[in-house]
């Protein structure tokens, strides 16, 4: 039961590892005779510096390494059908839109609470310069995105349900998946739940549709914030300091989690 779903986890890793490296070394030997035209003398730190300060190599990684990811998931691992995985869901809209409004509730209430925590986050210039470009958002907001949403949720938790794990359970494993794959201290315990919660829509939905729909919006809000807020961003500032922050962000996960699991245990 759990081969293939750990399989899939280190597949995703060891694809965007190799596509980076395929990607940096000519980035490399570009910007290292850019340089050199300059009359530079050629640095190892600002070579590195040059290459994953926001420019397009990264984005060109991430992107060409979620569509290999996307493409390995559906046909050598046989883990998913694209096609079944994003049917549109049986759900109105109006529940949809009620749903996805407490979906954003908890998901504003975990930043918050990360926020609070101050993990280190060792990809944060990374992800602010990428941010800036067209290439990095596409990344990072879209591609990127629709990626995770068909391994964890589309393959690995589907994988795990449907070889006898029981549901919440299903949930639980791909979540703490999805959080590990971030590889970053500030990000894993925010992807944590909102995993749970992207878990839950796809459970019940049957449909990746919603969670990739919620995914890309927040991965695109957080784009926009970085954009428009850059380092003046605080959600604890905004809201009055880390005490208010903290019955804010207590709340907001109190009644998204209320919602979401008297969906997720309502019968059918």
């Amino acid at each position: 039961m759990y081969k293939k779903p750990i399989i899939a986890f280190f597949a995703m890793l060891l694809i965007q590892a190799v596509v980076s490296v395929a990607v940096l070394i000519p980035g490399a030997i570009y910007e290292f005779m850019q340089m050199a035209a300059d009359g530079q003398q050629p640095n190892p730190d600002v070579l590195l510096e040059r290459l994953t300060s926001g420019s397009s190599f990264l984005s060109i990684a991430l992107i060409v390494s979620s569509i290999i990811t996307i493409f390995f998931m559906q046909t050598p691992m046989k883990m998913i059908r694209l096609k079944d995985s994003f049917s549109m869901p049986k759900i109105s809209l109006g529940k949809s839109l009620y749903l996805v409004l407490a979906a954003f509730i908890g998901i504003f209430a975990t930043d918050v609470v990360s926020e609070v925590m101050d993990l280190p986050n060792i990809i944060e210039a990374e992800l602010g310069g990428m941010s800036k470009t067209v290439m990095g958002v596409l990344a990072i907001a879209i591609i990127g995105p629709l990626a995770e949403e068909v391994v964890f949720r589309g393959a690995i938790q589907q994988h795990l349900h449907t070889n006898g794990e029981r549901p919440f359970r299903a949930i639980f494993i791909a979540s703490v998946l999805f959080g590990l794959m971030h590889m970053n201290p500030a990000q894993i315990p925010f992807a944590f739940v909102v995993g749970l919660i992207l878990g839950v829509f796809y459970w019940k939905t049957g449909s990746l549709v919603l969670p990739c729909i919620i995914h890309m919006l927040n991965n695109g809000i957080s784009c926009w914030l970085s954009n428009t807020m850059g380092d003046e961003l605080s959600f604890v500032n905004a809201l009055g300091g880390t005490t208010t922050a903290v019955c804010v962000a207590v709340v907001g996960l109190v009644l998204s989690a209320y919602v979401l699991y008297g969906w997720a245990t309502e019968k059918e």
